[in-house]
């Protein structure tokens, strides 16, 4: 996972999801373009897809919680416990 630890960085950046008359919407391609765009910044395929998948997991988990006080394992802020699920979803994306 050490090679790319620095993606959280930059999911938490961008933004971890999109707000919408729904609720929680993951990123969308436009969006992750706009802001390498707004930025100076390239990501390769690969970055950008795990971003996404990232992203488009704790929309899932979110929107699947029964309470809505719960806060999903894939949040991205800082817990052993949300590091410990990025590693496990970093590991099976490889």
């Amino acid at each position: 996972m050490d090679g790319y630890s620095y993606l959280f960085g930059i999911l938490q950046r961008i933004g971890i999801y999109k707000s919408g008359m729904s609720g929680l919407s993951p990123l969308e391609w436009s969006d992750l373009h706009s802001w390498q765009s707004a930025n100076g910044i390239e990501l390769t395929p690969g970055e950008l897809e795990i971003i996404k998948n990232l992203s488009c997991e704790f929309c899932a988990m979110h929107n699947k919680s029964s309470n809505p006080l719960e806060v999903p394992p894939a949040a991205v802020n800082g817990d052993e416990l949300d590091r410990e699920y990025m590693n496990e979803y970093m590991m099976a994306s490889r």
